[in-house]
């Protein structure tokens, strides 16, 4: 699974950004609407801090072998303080059943 996003670099956070997901497996993967952003702060990755609850809708998208989506990625950035750094975003991938972590990396630049 190869997660990316378009573009990479920002000057600000951006209201959203697109996420591509690729399923270059032999199984049907599998995720939700759910997602985390961290920031790398001291070589570690810091979940972003909200100033409110972030609801996310129960659902299950289903990516086929060989097949590529993209997705809107909501940033929060009237509700998160972001800075100059490097961020990710994480997303849980079912791939025959078990979890599996997925990243996608984008900078803010100022």
């Amino acid at each position: 699974v190869v997660m990316s996003i378009t573009p990479q670099k920002y000057q600000s956070a951006p209201e959203k950004i697109t996420l591509s997901i690729s399923n270059n497996t032999k199984e049907t993967i599998q995720f939700g609407a759910y997602y985390e952003v961290e920031k790398s702060v001291n070589g570690k990755w810091i979940k972003q801090k909200f100033t409110d609850e972030i609801a996310f809708i129960e659902i299950m998208y289903i990516l086929e072998p060989g097949k590529k989506e993209t997705y809107e990625i909501n940033l929060y950035p009237d509700m998160a303080k972001y800075e100059t750094g490097d961020y990710r975003i994480l997303k849980n991938i079912l791939i025959d059943e078990e979890n599996n972590p997925e990243y996608a990396y984008f900078s803010i630049t100022g």
